[in-house]
């Protein structure tokens, strides 16, 4: 995902021409657009006919309707990981990124790096920082970025296959300070060669020090919206393919690279937005 601080617009506005799209004449009138380190949704009347949303036809069920909310982020945008700890006394860095978008929001692009540690009996401790860029054109001119960081534990349910995992973390952007905790399980087929694995999220993100942001865009003056970051909840999922480069079981160097479909659903004071999205991530364990 990644994640972030989105305002959802009940007021439905048709454009004649569609601003901040691809340049693609398959895109309809539907416009994602940036507000100031948050996010507000336009809506038209139009479904978004472009090969994002066939690959991610879940979002067309996401929201009928815009609504004006401001949401605060997750701390865990990328959750791109296998079920499978490191052994005791084994490290590995882990760099990910991946982009996110959402009918009816904003275009996402996040960036993270994360250092893991095996604790023996099937345990893992981590602590990564990310970057989100929220993409758009603000006309108040505040940052489009998130930063957050993440502490988190991994448990081995099932040997290498099924793990529990949990994390704590927090972060700024526009519209504040947040605290994120969140809960999860990975489920996979661990094996040396290709490991797919699904795995199921669940998180909170709690304003702190929350402040009014200008959420105006493009040609609308500073000022035209504002909004509040509002206490969220959130569900995701993440499907996804590990492929080892060298023995995993080998105690000496090796690597592996991992790729994935990510999905976050966040509701914050009655309102939802659904983000979908690709991802990445090389790691090297020694």
């Amino acid at each position: 995902m990644g994640t972030t601080r989105v305002v959802d617009n009940r007021q439905h506005r048709a454009r004649n021409a569609v601003a901040g799209l691809r340049h693609s004449s398959a895109h309809s009138a539907l416009s994602c657009l940036y507000r100031n380190g948050t996010l507000r949704a336009n809506c038209s009347g139009m479904l978004r006919s472009s090969l994002a949303l066939a690959l991610l036809p879940v979002l067309a069920i996401s929201s009928l309707a815009c609504a004006r909310n401001v949401f605060s982020p997750p701390a865990l945008p990328l959750p791109l990981e296998a079920p499978r700890t490191l052994d005791n006394g084994q490290a590995a860095i882990q760099a990910s990124g991946g982009t996110s978008s959402s009918m009816f929001g904003p275009d996402l692009v996040a960036g993270a790096a994360t250092v893991h540690v095996g604790m023996g009996r099937g345990t893992e401790a981590s602590l990564g920082a990310s970057v989100t860029h929220l993409q758009g054109h603000s006309s108040a001119g505040t940052s489009p970025d998130i930063i957050s960081a993440r502490a988190g534990v991994k448990k081995e349910l099932w040997r290498h296959h099924v793990s529990a995992i949990a994390g704590l973390g927090g972060g700024t952007d526009a519209g504040g300070g947040f605290v994120s905790p969140d809960v999860g399980v990975i489920a996979g087929f661990d094996n040396r060669y290709a490991v797919p694995f699904l795995s199921l999220h669940a998180m909170s993100s709690i304003p702190v020090g929350a402040r009014q942001v200008d959420v105006s865009i493009d040609d609308e003056q500073p000022g035209t919206y504002v909004g509040t970051p509002k206490p969220t909840w959130g569900i995701g999922s993440t499907v996804g393919l590990r492929v080892p480069i060298g023995n995993p079981d080998s105690k000496g160097v090796h690597a592996g690279l991992t790729g994935g479909m990510t999905f976050w659903k966040l509701y914050s004071d009655g309102h939802d937005i659904g983000f979908t999205g690709l991802g990445g991530s090389a790691d090297v364990i020694f």
